[in-house]
């Protein structure tokens, strides 16, 4: 007796192949589904995150994107923001999508739009791209910068689950978890606010040490008006039910060590060769020059998350503190 097909249990092939086949909008850019992204290319460029590419069809070439520029190169260096992206050119159809996140395709008009790196799957080679510094925190804060795109094109970006967008006017601030902001629109002010206190030093903090600040400045550009005046948006991550926006991981011990002072061989703080620290978290190590700090910030946090720089040895960095008449030299080396 032959099988048969119950309802609910199984679909015929014919069925599924016609239930899930590709369909073609005539966009250039479209949305398969919620989590598949398609881009048209006729003997053009597109820009996505490393790794989203799923299928294509034609003729593409495949290539990590460089930086275009010694300053932007040190932002990708030191950040990470940009570092992971591939360069997508020639004529065909591109699918991309990012482990199961939903997808919005933005269309921007001669604006800008500030976008978390990670949640940006592809943007349009046409938009002008910068990494930017939010206010008010170091890069100890977790690494709060963002990926400014400008001009006219499409930038898709991704988020875990429905997108919920938030307004901001004048003397209305919103403030966010970082982890859960995706992206915000021009024309807001930016910073970061630390809930610092005893608890969180010795371990007992709240989980929401670092929040962002947004402010809505007066004679910005409206996107929609309501009781509380001029509003600018903000895209958050409304976490899929049962789960929650991924926190990053802590990350991998560096040390620190004074290998060379050169100059007069003294240090103006007292330190001399062979003194050493190790960084396992965001706190600053007690004794540490501060200005030597701060000069190696922009090495240490790439190294404890598992970046490299192309002029170095695997896993370390030398850094010089500011001091030019006495510069000392830092070694520091990933040892967990």
């Amino acid at each position: 007796m032959a099988d048969s097909v119950g309802a609910g249990v199984a679909v015929r092939l014919g069925e599924f192949v016609a239930a899930h086949a590709q369909t073609d909008t005539g966009g250039t850019w479209q949305l398969e589904s919620k989590k598949m992204l398609e881009v048209k290319l006729d003997n053009s460029t597109v820009f996505t995150k490393l790794g989203a590419m799923v299928a294509y069809y034609g003729q593409l070439g495949f290539e990590r994107a460089g930086a275009g520029s010694a300053g932007k190169f040190l932002k990708t260096m030191a950040t990470g923001e940009k570092a992971a992206t591939t360069k997508v050119t020639g004529s065909g159809i591109l699918y991309c999508a990012d482990q199961g996140k939903e997808i919005t395709i933005l269309y921007l008009d001669n604006e800008s739009i500030f976008v978390n790196g990670s949640d940006c799957l592809a943007y349009s080679n046409s938009l002008a791209w910068d990494i930017v510094f939010t206010g008010g925190a170091s890069m100890m804060a977790g690494g709060l910068f963002s990926l400014k795109l400008s001009g006219t094109g499409y930038v898709a970006i991704t988020t875990h689950g429905k997108p919920l967008v938030l307004g901001v006017g004048p003397g209305y601030p919103l403030f966010t978890d970082p982890n859960a902001t995706v992206a915000w629109s021009d024309g807001l002010q930016t910073t970061v606010k630390a809930d610092m206190n005893l608890k969180t030093l010795i371990g007992r903090a709240s989980g929401e040490t670092f929040q962002m600040r947004f402010d809505g400045l007066r004679g910005a550009p409206a996107v929609r008006r309501d009781r509380s005046g001029e509003r600018r948006r903000i895209v958050m991550e409304v976490p899929a039910e049962g789960t929650r926006a991924a926190v990053p991981p802590e990350g991998g011990r560096v040390s620190i060590e004074i290998v060379e002072i050169q100059g007069t061989g003294v240090c103006s703080v007292g330190h001399v060769v062979g003194d050493r620290w190790e960084v396992n978290s965001a706190l600053v190590p007690t004794g540490i020059c501060g200005w030597a700090y701060a000069a190696m910030l922009p090495f240490l946090q790439p190294l404890r998350f598992g970046g490299s720089f192309p002029w170095e040895d695997a896993g370390e960095a030398l850094v010089c503190c500011p001091d030019p008449a006495n510069p000392v030299v830092f070694r520091l080396r990933v040892i967990g």
